[in-house]
């Protein structure tokens, strides 16, 4: 059984990386479309798993259930110390617009994403355990292969519940990412990406937080423009302030609504009518539920509304803006400890002050990830 799953896993990595040159280049719009699809959906998945001697005398039994709590307690130190896990996953669906083309040019296209990921977690002591991993994400369109894409990265983090009650949860994490376009080498970059999160627990049913993350992006084979769309010495290089801060309320048990607001910042060396400079605030709404028996089943849903504004990118007369608006629906069902089911459902729609802008997309998934 073990070696079925193993070989069902390689052969998913091996189909993601099969693939030949082909002469075709991402457009700035949809390089932009491209990074923040992936970007957004980059963030799931995790946790499970735990003598004998006859005593004579009183003092014998003392000593032998002192010394068999001692084990315990070391062998438990020490399985906590070298946790692992490990998950492979398999996505199918079909995307109305993953080019993020506008209306009357979009193309809609079948996808299979495969990914994995594999964690060292150890527990250092009562309140302070580590995250330590590397996870693979690639994409695999059946026409348009100039948006198949291999996304790896490498984090290192913490987790610290500070204060005597130890409501408070400090998570310090920092993310190396390089993202590979197999058929557009010119799209390829490296990204270091520190961040700081806070989680304040106010009782069982109320909790609310926030994170900062600054990251610094490098295009390995992308010159930066100057303001005549000349290439200059330099490589293009991005660098982005996230700002995030949400709330969350637990009701009875299983169900939960939770507010999210996020904004960023990007600034690039491109001059060339800035085409990357731009601030996004953006106001997500969760509600969320576990159903059926033993509550396996999970159900949530988000809306979320998104405005882009560009600082100096013209659309008409005026700077460009994006007004976006998304819906999903995420369903997950495990059938078993180590096997369980998802289905992603997103319907996303955009109206701008540039044309371009103008665009929407509708995309159906359904995935299957064993846990190791």
């Amino acid at each position: 059984m073990k070696k079925s799953r193993v070989i069902a896993f390689f052969l998913g990595l091996m189909i993601s990386w099969a693939a030949g040159p082909v002469f075709a280049q991402l457009t700035d719009e949809t390089r932009e479309q491209r990074e923040q699809t992936i970007e957004d959906r980059l963030d799931e998945l995790e946790d499970q798993r735990n003598i004998k001697e006859r005593p004579k005398t009183a003092e014998d039994v003392f000593e032998v259930l002192k010394k068999k709590a001692e084990l315990r307690l070391q062998q438990r130190k020490k399985d906590l110390f070298l946790k692992t896990k490990m998950y492979a996953g398999l996505t199918y669906g079909y995307t109305s617009n993953p080019q993020g083309l506008q209306h009357d040019s979009e193309k809609g296209d079948f996808v299979v994403e495969d990914n994995f990921t594999f964690k060292w977690v150890p527990t250092f002591f009562d309140r302070l355990s580590g995250d330590f991993g590397y996870t693979y994400y690639g994409q695999i369109y059946s026409e348009l292969e100039n948006i198949n894409s291999d996304d790896h990265s490498l984090s290192a983090g913490l987790k610290y519940y500070a204060l005597r009650s130890g409501k408070l949860l400090i998570e310090p994490v920092i993310r190396y990412e390089w993202l590979m376009y197999p058929f557009d080498s010119s799209s390829g970059f490296e990204q270091i990406r520190p961040a700081m999160r806070l989680t304040y627990f106010m009782n069982n049913r109320w909790s609310y937080g926030g994170e900062y993350e600054w990251s610094f992006k490098s295009y390995d084979k992308q010159a930066a423009r100057n303001a005549v769309a000349s290439n200059t010495s330099s490589h293009r290089e991005d660098s982005k302030d996230s700002f995030e801060l949400w709330l969350k309320r637990n009701i009875a048990t299983y169900y939960s609504i939770k507010l999210k607001e996020k904004s960023y910042f990007n600034d690039s060396n491109d001059e060339y009518q800035d085409y990357n400079d731009y601030e996004s605030h953006r106001g997500f709404v969760t509600l969320a539920g576990s159903f059926l028996r033993n509550r396996k089943l999970y159900i949530s849903y988000t809306a979320d509304y998104e405005f882009r504004q560009y600082r100096n990118r013209l659309a008409v007369s005026t700077a460009r803006a994006d007004h976006i608006v998304q819906h999903g629906i995420y369903v997950y069902y495990p059938f078993t400890t180590f096997f369980s089911a998802n289905y992603i459902f997103n319907w996303k729609g955009s109206s701008s002050s540039a044309a371009i802008g103008e665009l929407s997309d509708i995309s159906n998934k359904i995935g299957f990830t064993l846990n190791f």
